[in-house]
């Protein structure tokens, strides 16, 4: 048999722990979607045997060294499927498991039912759902009618169980309308910086080939570092996770019945770029959002990477993992030229941004920056032959009394 090159099975298993197998993969493992699984960097290092030799050329094997590796993969950014009812929280699933792993923080957020009472800027939700939402959460705000939603941070609780939103909500609110449920990730200062912290997760991965036993490689005790590709106008938003373990094992006579059976959790993932409207807003940091017209492609930056907190005593070398890059978060787009936005580069006036793609339950996705300085002059240039600006920006953190009202960047998966 010729098998493909690329293994066809992938699952993960958040670690109880550290670098320790599940009991058992077949039913312990959650098979997920995922775009180009490499397995390439899971070899084991060699060290020279460097005592003398008898004869010149006849050196002595090699010895083994640790079992470090890395891998990688990408993944489409969409929507969170099976829909939660009023008063449920947002499914579980990969997506939560990879953004934590990745970003430190996820928070599954709850749906609501509007009542119809209140006002676009402070609807009123029912009192049992009102209950269920936090400050700094967010909402995906659908009109039923018209089959449209988008994404409102929850800025204050009020009485009457009213939400002060971040801007008004661009319907009037009725009772047939929901506060659909969020999935949102974002970054954890304890769990970045503290391999001990509750939050922090290390995974581990299985990769199985067509090959049967002899095409499966584990890696354990593994953490993930994201970036996201360019967001093009009718392309598939994506993210691809580079990937770094204690020890992997291929070998292991016990992983020769991992099966993989069945399908991957949730539904195959729903591309939401696609015929569907993408929103930008941006505004003066404490001002309401509002539209800006973007020309070509939008990049994003993660800025988040991970490193090995190497010892002696740890497993294979390693006993967890550190952030690391700190203050590359940020987003450079092009825009219709104009001298405000170089008069805002001179007078450092802070901004913030919201990026939805898709406006559809289950598949929009958004990210928001809640603080972002400029980087560079804005200056004068030309894009698809008109005179434009490029804004580049680096995010930076809002006051705030939670982590994830905090973070310089929140990823927004809608249910």
């Amino acid at each position: 048999m010729i098998a493909h090159a690329l293994p066809k099975r992938v699952a993960l298993v958040p670690e109880q722990q550290f670098a320790q197998p599940p009991a058992n993969w077949t039913t312990d493992g959650q098979l997920f979607y995922c775009l180009e699984p490499s397995v390439e960097g899971l070899k084991q290092a060699t060290l020279e045997n460097a005592n003398y030799r008898v004869r010149v050329n006849n050196p002595h094997d090699d010895i083994l060294g640790l079992r470090n590796g890395t891998f990688s993969f990408g993944r489409y950014v969409a929507g969170i499927p099976n829909s939660a009812a009023p008063g449920q929280q947002c499914p579980d699933g990969p997506d939560r498991i990879l953004y934590q792993t990745a970003l430190g923080g996820a928070r599954r957020g709850y749906a609501a039912a509007f009542t119809g009472e209140g006002t676009p800027a402070q609807p009123v939700v029912d009192a049992e759902h009102f209950e269920l939402l936090e400050v700094d959460d967010w909402i995906f705000a659908f009109n039923t009618a018209a089959q449209r939603g988008e994404f409102h941070r929850i800025d204050a609780k009020l009485d009457g169980n009213a939400l002060q939103l971040d801007r008004p909500l661009a319907f009037e609110p009725t009772a047939n309308d929901v506060a659909k449920a969020v999935l949102m990730a974002y970054f954890d200062q304890h769990a970045l910086t503290k391999h001990d912290d509750p939050g922090h997760l290390t995974l581990g991965l299985l990769f199985r080939g067509e090959e049967g036993p002899d095409d499966i490689y584990e890696a354990l005790g593994a953490k993930l570092s994201m970036t996201l590709e360019a967001i093009q106008p009718g392309a598939l938003v994506s993210a691809r996770f580079e990937g770094q373990c204690a020890r992997f094992r291929h070998e292991e006579p016990e992983l020769d019945g991992v099966t993989l059976e069945g399908l991957p959790a949730g539904n195959d993932p729903v591309v939401s770029s696609i015929g569907d409207e993408t929103l930008v807003k941006m505004a003066t940091f404490g001002q309401p959002l509002a539209d800006i017209p973007i020309l070509g492609s939008l990049e994003p930056k993660v800025g988040i990477t991970h490193k090995p907190v190497a010892g002696v005593n740890g497993l294979e070398g390693v006993q967890g993992y550190v952030g690391d890059g700190w203050g590359e978060c940020g987003v450079s787009f092009s825009t219709y030229h104009s001298k405000a936005c170089r008069q805002e580069f001179v007078g450092r006036v802070r901004k913030h941004l919201l990026l939805q793609v898709g406006i559809a339950s289950q598949r929009a996705i958004g990210m928001y920056w809640p603080s972002l300085s400029y980087r560079e002059d804005p200056g004068r240039g030309v894009q698809t032959d008109l005179t434009a600006s490029r804004l580049v920006f680096r995010g930076h953190e809002r006051m705030a009394s939670s982590e994830i009202g905090r973070s310089s960047l929140l990823f927004l998966f809608a249910n």
